[in-house]
């Protein structure tokens, strides 16, 4: 699961490696060459999987999406032990499951590109994650904060990362139970009406508890839902991962952080240039921007539904510019180009049938929306 805002990254490294002047400037370097190579990489014992993402820098203020690197050899290494080949999901993705890793030892990616360059990460040992002991929310002004506490009684983790995956039913604006096939109208086969949407974090969310007598992270905020979303519509499900980081791997995120929240002037004050673990193997000193780090991770899940929430707390239907009309029934066999589709039979006095709704598909089929009809096996 890739948990961060890659082209945040990226745009963040440039502005990390600009000059401290006080004019915009972007470095003849960089301008001349924006496709430094970004590596988001890790090992999850738990899970027994490997993930790495490979994409590229881009000029500052660039729109297009960040361009990735697809046909790579990416590897990992334990070292004085064997050396497996992720799988190319041609899409900047390299993976690999099924794993047995071992807390004994360190680990680390060797990365091949097309163009014959080589990278390596540092060897990296698994942190092991203690526990999420809960998930709360709260209501506040912004909408409904999620939070996580945990502790380390061994007061041996001190270091913290959160992702999360946040999973929503919804519906569409009208139901159907009809539908216009080959001129003839018949039960429609499959809901279309209740979906399921599913969204991975994109910003960077850390915490330390190394100035404190005691391990213990107390209502982390994890994420805030606005008032004005949909998501808490029927219910709502936030699935959050929990990894513990040594302090370098969380210095280059607190860096990382800091200035993904910044970007966007030049003017603001310039920090130092935040480094990671990995290295570019032929010409130690040009830059590679990313982090390879390894764990054992923990997990946990919080449900909410609208009628949990507070009283008055607002009720989000989005369904801009969704009507719904009516076909007759000697109308229907133009209906089959008009590009929308039934809703419900329209009748006089619930005997009599005279025709049926119909809207647009955006507004009747919730997969419209991005969506799927099938329900997650956890909900």
């Amino acid at each position: 699961m890739n948990i961060f805002n890659l082209k945040r990254i990226k745009n963040a490294w440039l502005f990390l490696l600009l000059s401290g002047c006080i004019e915009p400037y972007s470095p003849p370097e960089l301008e001349n060459n924006p496709d430094i190579l970004v590596v988001d990489g890790f090992l999850d014992g738990t899970k027994g999987s490997c993930t790495v993402r490979l994409t590229r820098t881009q000029r500052l203020g660039s729109t297009e999406p960040p361009p990735i690197e697809t046909s790579a050899i990416v590897q990992l290494e334990e070292k004085d032990g064997s050396t497996l080949t992720l799988i190319n999901q041609f899409n900047g993705n390299y993976s690999i499951s099924n794993l047995v890793v071992s807390p004994l030892k360190v680990y680390r990616i060797l990365v091949r590109t097309q163009d014959g360059e080589e990278y390596a990460s540092d060897y990296t040992a698994l942190k092991n994650s203690p526990p999420i002991d809960s998930l709360t929310w709260s209501a506040t002004n912004q909408g409904i904060q999620v939070e996580a506490t945990t502790h380390d009684p061994d007061n041996a983790s001190r270091y913290y990362l959160w992702s999360f995956v946040e999973t929503w039913q919804y519906t569409s604006a009208y139901y159907s139970n009809m539908e216009f096939q080959n001129g003839t109208v018949s039960l429609r086969s499959e809901d279309i009406y209740d979906c399921w949407q599913e969204q991975s974090s994109t910003s960077i969310i850390i915490g330390s508890s190394d100035k404190l007598s005691q391990d213990v992270i107390y209502k982390q905020p994890i994420t805030v839902l606005p008032t004005n979303t949909d998501k808490y519509q029927i219910r709502y499900s936030i699935l959050v991962q929990q990894r513990v980081l040594t302090k370098e791997a969380y210095n280059f995120w607190l860096e990382l952080q800091k200035n993904t929240e910044n970007l966007g002037s030049l003017f603001d004050p310039q920090p130092s240039q935040v480094l990671g673990n990995i290295h570019y193997v032929n010409r130690p000193l040009e830059p590679v921007l990313g982090y390879f780090s390894a764990g054992f991770t923990s997990e946990k899940r919080l449900f909410i539904r609208y009628a949990d929430l507070p009283p008055g707390f607002p009720f989000i239907r989005d369904f801009p510019g969704c009507k719904e009309d009516t076909i007759l029934l000697e109308d229907l066999p133009t209906f089959g180009s008009t590009g929308k589709l039934l809703t419900t039979p329209v009748t006089i006095g619930g005997i009599i049938l005279i025709g049926y709704g119909y809207s647009t598909v955006d507004c009747v089929d919730c997969r419209s929306k991005g969506g799927t009809n099938v329900q997650p096996d956890f909900w």
